[in-house]
């Protein structure tokens, strides 16, 4: 079911490495330069033009955690 699927991004904006610490109206906008992101990463606005890193993660075995994996 895709309405169930997990995507994990890095919270690092690609332009020059700021934590995105925000949203606003459905995006993920860093603080630093106002680059924004939709929640599956792909940039909307710049200065960053590259997508935002989707980290590997598994679910731990009782099911009750995410865990970043690397």
């Amino acid at each position: 079911n895709e309405s169930n699927k997990i995507t994990v991004l890095s919270s690092q904006c690609k332009h020059l490495g700021c934590k995105i610490n925000k949203t606003e109206n459905g995006k993920l906008v860093c603080p630093c330069h106002g680059s924004e992101y939709d929640f599956s990463g792909n940039v909307l606005k710049g200065p960053s033009y590259k997508n935002l890193d989707k980290l590997p993660y598994k679910i731990s075995s009782d099911g009750t955690q995410l865990e970043i994996e690397g």
